[in-house]
């Protein structure tokens, strides 16, 4: 019986183990490949920023951040640096923190500087199992219809996420 446990329980550890992973084929952004159902609670705590509100025929990019994140900082302080050369699109800018917190930061940074930016608390948490979010800073790139085009690499500085955007729409994609 123990040589019988000790052949099979090894299978069915990595069987567990690999059915526990996410399968990201069938991630929602994957299967329905347009903006999601924002729903954003504004700085006044009492505004909610849906994808129906956001400016139309313009592309959207969503950056979903942490206001404790150091990565999160510094693309927004190079978004706020860097703010002319960056194409005009709606700039949605989605956390988890509290509004107080997500109020502080956007103070600091400087975020309402920023052309159609809409920052905003994701009250439903909705975005990070959406897009399978693992790492932060997060960015979606949509274009002007509103379709899915890209994950952009949130390590990249805010010149190369530009020159990256440029490009996809360049692609026509």
């Amino acid at each position: 019986m123990k040589r019988f446990l000790s052949l099979v329980l090894p299978f069915l550890i990595l069987a567990v183990a690999a059915a526990a992973q996410p399968d990201t084929a069938t991630l929602p952004y994957k299967r329905f490949p347009e903006l999601p159902p924002l729903q954003l609670l504004l700085g006044d705590s009492s505004t909610m920023l849906t994808k129906d509100k956001l400016p139309r025929k313009k592309p959207t990019l969503i950056f979903f951040f942490s206001t404790g994140c150091g990565h999160c900082q510094h693309t927004t302080e190079e978004l706020v640096q860097y703010c002319d050369s960056l194409p005009n699109m709606n700039l949605v800018m989605a956390t988890f923190a509290s509004v107080s917190e997500m109020n502080a930061f956007r103070q600091r940074y400087h975020t309402d500087s920023l052309p159609n930016a809409f920052v905003g608390k994701d009250v439903h948490f909705l975005l990070p199992p959406f897009y399978g979010i693992a790492n932060l800073p997060f960015l979606a790139y949509y274009n002007k219809k509103g379709e899915f085009v890209d994950i952009i690499d949130g390590g990249l500085h805010v010149p190369q996420i530009a020159a990256r955007i440029r490009e996809l729409e360049k692609r026509g994609r």
